[in-house]
């Protein structure tokens, strides 16, 4: 996640480049989207060798979401797998939403993105379930501010919101979780 920074030079020359020089842009667009592909690669690579220490029912959640549209609150070992899961997912949405404009099928980006904010919202709600005194809180703020930043769905954006409002109120963190915030993706304030 920590090399997912190290691409937004790279997403700059591509935009500077979209209207001066198409070639150009072209050439930062191929690299930009091989650059991000490496990250994902890496990413995914070390999930699935974790991923049953740290979310043994991740793929069950992420199935249900896929079949149904819904991702049913299935329980995480504990509050530190849940905020563990949700740095991976926030990880994979910040890589989906800057791979879909430059895709060919950016809605199949779109949909991935969607699926890990919706583990991120079981995650919310199985900290929630878990009391304001658990632990984490302060961890997953930035999952959730991804979330209402960056998913490709409303409804989600919607539900982070609400949880960084009422995590404010009753968790200590208010002032840190409603900071004003400009999205990269669309120049709007929160």
């Amino acid at each position: 996640m920590l090399q997912l920074p190290s691409c937004l030079p790279g997403r700059k020359q591509m935009l500077k480049l979209r209207t001066k020089d198409p070639t150009g842009s072209d050439a930062a667009k191929s690299n930009f989207g091989t650059t991000l592909q490496h990250i994902l690669n890496r990413l995914n690579q070390f999930w699935e060798f974790h991923k049953s220490e740290i979310d043994p029912n991740y793929d069950f959640r992420i199935k249900s979401h896929v079949e149904t549209g819904y991702c049913p609150t299935i329980p995480f070992e504990s509050v530190l797998a849940a905020t563990f899961t949700s740095l991976y997912n926030s990880a994979n949405i910040i890589a989906f939403t800057y791979l879909a404009p430059i895709s060919t099928t950016p809605d199949t980006y779109y949909r991935k993105a969607t699926v890990h904010a919706a583990s991120i919202l079981s995650s919310i709600a199985y900290h929630e379930s878990q009391g304001p005194t658990s632990g984490g809180s302060f961890s997953m703020l930035f999952p959730i501010r991804i979330v209402s930043l960056m998913s490709p769905s409303e409804e989600q954006k919607e539900l982070a919101h609400q949880a960084l409002v009422k995590w404010g109120e009753k968790r200590g963190l208010d002032g840190v979780s409603i900071t004003r915030v400009t999205s990269l993706e669309e120049g709007k304030r929160y």
